[in-house]
C-alpha cells in the first residue's frame, strides 16, 4: 500500500504552503471594488443622448477593461499556484484511477454480455420447450412421441461472491443511433428545447452566420457592433 504520494515537490504527509487568508484578499481589493460598485451604479443610471454622455461611456469603457485586467491578474496571483498544485494531483490520481476504471467498465461489460447471451439462450430453450409441447399434444399416441428433455440456466438477479459482496443486476433499456435522418422531429424538438441543445444549435447557427450566411429559416440574422479597447 502507497502511503506517501509526492506531488509537485511535497508529499502527502508534508505540510501545503500556506495559502492566502480571504482577509488578506479583501484587504488587497478593497479599493478596486469600492470602485466597481461605483461604476456599476454611474453605467446604469447613465443615458447616452448625445456627444458628451458618448464620451463619458468611451472612456469609462476604456477605464473599465484596464480594471477588469488588473483585477484577473491579482486574481491569478492568488489563485494559478493553486490551480497549478491542484492540477498535478489531479494528474497522479488519474494515472490510477483511469485503469482502475477501465478494468471495472470491462469486467462488467463482460459479465452483462454473458448474462444477455445466457438469456437469449434460455428464450431459444423456452420456445423449443413450447413447440414440443404442441407436438405433444397434437400427437393421436403419446408413447410413440418422443420428449426431449432441455435444462435450462435459470439467471440469477442477485450474484454473491467469496468475499460476502452482492452483485445486483437489474434490468434497463438502452439505445444506439442508427440513422440520424430517421429520428422524429419531435424528439429533435425536444432535444432543442434544453440547455445544452440551445447551446449546440446557437453553435451551429453562429458558425454559419461567421461563415457568410446571412439567411436561415426561423432565425434573425442583423447587423451588430463589436467594441473593443485599443491602445
Amino acid at each position: 500500500m502507497v502511503s506517501d504520494i509526492e506531488v509537485g515537490g511535497y508529499s502527502s504527509d508534508a505540510n501545503p504552503p500556506p495559502l492566502p487568508a480571504l482577509t488578506t484578499i479583501h484587504r488587497d481589493l478593497d479599493p478596486i471594488e469600492r470602485f466597481s460598485k461605483q461604476a456599476l451604479l454611474l453605467a446604469t443610471t447613465t443615458v447616452i443622448n448625445n456627444t458628451e454622455s458618448l464620451e463619458l461611456a468611451n472612456n469609462a469603457v476604456v477605464e473599465l477593461t484596464s480594471r477588469i485586467k488588473q483585477v484577473k491578474d491579482r486574481m491569478d496571483f492568488f489563485t494559478k499556484p493553486i490551480k497549478q498544485h491542484t492540477r498535478l494531483i489531479d494528474g497522479v490520481f488519474k494515472a490510477i484511477i483511469d485503469p482502475l476504471t477501465q478494468a471495472n467498465d470491462a469486467w462488467r461489460t463482460k459479465i452483462v454480455k454473458y448474462r444477455l447471451e445466457q438469456q437469449e439462450a434460455q428464450r431459444q430453450v423456452q420456445e423449443i420447450l413450447s413447440e414440443q409441447e404442441e407436438k405433444v399434444e397434437g400427437s393421436p399416441s403419446l408413447l410413440t412421441t418422443p420428449v426431449i428433455v432441455i435444462h435450462t440456466i435459470e439467471q440469477q438477479k442477485v450474484m454473491h461472491t467469496e468475499s460476502g459482496q452482492k452483485i445486483v443486476a437489474s434490468q434497463n433499456w438502452d439505445f444506439t443511433i442508427q440513422d440520424y435522418s430517421l429520428i422524429p422531429e419531435s424528439i429533435l424538438r425536444d432535444v432543442i428545447h434544453t440547455a445544452r441543445g440551445r447551446e449546440a444549435l446557437e453553435s451551429v447557427i453562429r458558425m454559419k452566420v461567421k461563415s457568410g450566411v446571412r439567411k436561415i429559416d426561423g432565425v434573425r440574422i442583423f447587423p451588430s457592433e463589436q467594441l473593443s479597447v485599443r491602445g
